[in-house]
Formats: structure tokens, sequence, C-alpha cells
């Protein structure tokens, strides 16, 4: 018999440090603050991990398709609800095979 453990780790995550991990250049991170990008993480309790993905994600598009930061900040904002839709799933599916998690 197989058997499925599935944890949650809540860890937090500076602005400096996620500015770092994203390669974001200093300015257009901060614009994105001003923005409110990290409000709406904050809010939501997003994971830091998947959360620092998103914006290393961002950060290539931005430079392929020279994105302005209110646009940029949009496209987190959808990418970061993308995450959480698929995490739900996944939790989902989880809690599908095994009803007493």
């Amino acid at each position: 018999m197989s058997q499925t453990i599935y944890t949650e780790i809540q860890a937090t995550l500076a602005p400096e440090e996620l500015r770092e991990m994203s390669g974001l250049p200093t300015e257009i991170f901060d614009e994105l603050v001003e923005l409110g990008v990290l409000n709406d993480i904050e809010e939501e309790g997003v994971d830091i991990s998947r959360c620092a993905l998103v914006f290393r994600k961002a950060n290539r598009l931005q430079k392929t398709f020279e994105l302005d930061s209110s646009a940029l900040a949009l496209l987190i904002h959808y990418m970061l609800e993308a995450e959480e839709l698929r995490n739900e799933l996944h939790r989902t599916k989880i809690l599908s095979l095994n009803p007493y998690l």
C-alpha cells in the first residue's frame, strides 16, 4: 500500500530577498511594490516558493516583451492566481485519494 504525505510549510520572505530571487531591476520592483503587488501576496497567503517562481517568470517576460510596470503587475497577479488554482487542484486530488487527510 502506498502512502501520500502532504505537508504545507509557512515561510516569510523579505521584499529584498524576493527582488534578488526574481532578478528584476530595483526600479521596476519598487514600482511593483508601489502598485500593491506585494499587498496582494500578503493578503492571499501565497506560497513563497511559488511566488518566487512567478516573479522569475515575470522577469523573463518583462525582458522579452519590454512590459511596463502596470502590465507586469497585472501579469503577476494573474500568474499568482493561476498558481493558487493549481495548488488547490493538487490539494483536492490528494484529499480525494485519502479523505482522512
